[in-house]
């Protein structure tokens, strides 16, 4: 289903509540917000290259899990991009959070 308000709050939900999980019994994990993001030749490819603002020719960086390069009725790309950037900061110590920003990689301590 597109992004869209409702599925934000759901999502960030969801995963506020399997982060509590892990913590709760004391293992480690990271829950980690991705960004749908339609693939060419995945089952999703065909549906959604309307929507695609940024071509993957010329912005093959953007298509990944923490960028956007498609657009819904609800949000422009980087909106996407923003949005999972403020989970991130939900889920995140500030100190998981800040390693993220500067590197792109995650880490659980």
């Amino acid at each position: 289903k597109e992004d869209n308000p409702d599925g934000i709050k759901l999502a960030t939900k969801r995963l506020e509540e399997v982060d509590g999980i892990i913590k709760s019994h004391g293992a480690k994990g990271l829950a980690t917000p991705f960004i749908f993001q339609p693939f060419p030749g995945a089952k999703f490819w065909r549906g959604y290259q309307n929507n695609i603002v940024y071509s993957i020719e010329k912005y093959p960086e953007l298509f990944q899990l923490n960028a956007a390069a498609h657009q819904t009725p609800a949000f422009e790309p980087h909106e996407i991009t923003l949005l999972k950037k403020e989970i991130a900061k939900k889920l995140y110590t500030p100190e998981q959070y800040q390693r993220w920003i500067n590197t792109g990689r995650y880490n659980w301590s």
